[in-house]
């Protein structure tokens, strides 16, 4: 598994240890995750619609660099 590494170490119980003795909960850290999807999405939604309103302008702009 190329990822092994990268996330969080866990303790026993399944929660995250982030070695300072602070936890994280599984279902907090989904919740979470979540949360962050969320208002990811609700960004990327108001975005396209500004781009399909003509007299934004965004309306004319197809990529970050023609900005």
């Amino acid at each position: 598994d190329l990822n092994a590494n990268i996330g969080p170490k866990k303790n026993e119980s399944g929660d995250v240890d982030h070695g300072q003795g602070d936890k994280v909960e599984l279902a907090e850290q989904s919740l979470l995750n979540k949360l962050i999807h969320r208002s990811l999405v609700i960004n990327q939604n108001q975005v396209e619609v500004m781009q399909a309103d003509p007299s934004s302008p965004l309306f004319s702009v197809k990529t970050f660099e023609e900005l």
